[in-house]
């Protein structure tokens, strides 16, 4: 490993809300998650109304309705970060839900 750190844009600002970024050329090893906090909510609307989540009207899970980290085809969301993964085509992918914004 080299030590490379991916974080999100803007960091340590607050990301804005439909980015996205894709990292190329990742070494096929398990990646060594430090910190992971990817928002999964939308604290408006899950104070206001918690049946408006998408995932509880679709059964979709929170990484299909905000922001997520994809790894080999898995998303990942929340604090749920992608420790141990092994990025198989060297690719990850990052995306932000319309939904606010975050740090990360």
């Amino acid at each position: 490993s080299d030590g490379a750190c991916a974080t999100s844009p803007h960091y340590p600002n607050n990301y804005g809300p439909n980015e996205a970024c894709t990292i190329s050329n990742v070494p096929r090893m398990p990646l060594v998650v430090m910190a992971f906090d990817v928002q999964d909510h939308f604290d408006y609307d899950d104070s206001y109304d918690p049946s408006w989540t998408p995932w509880v009207r679709t059964g979709a899970s929170r990484c299909d309705a905000y922001d997520y980290l994809m790894v080999g085809g898995t998303r990942y969301c929340g604090a749920n970060g992608p420790d141990g993964a092994v990025p198989p085509d060297g690719v990850i992918t990052w995306h932000s839900s319309t939904h606010g914004s975050t740090f990360g």
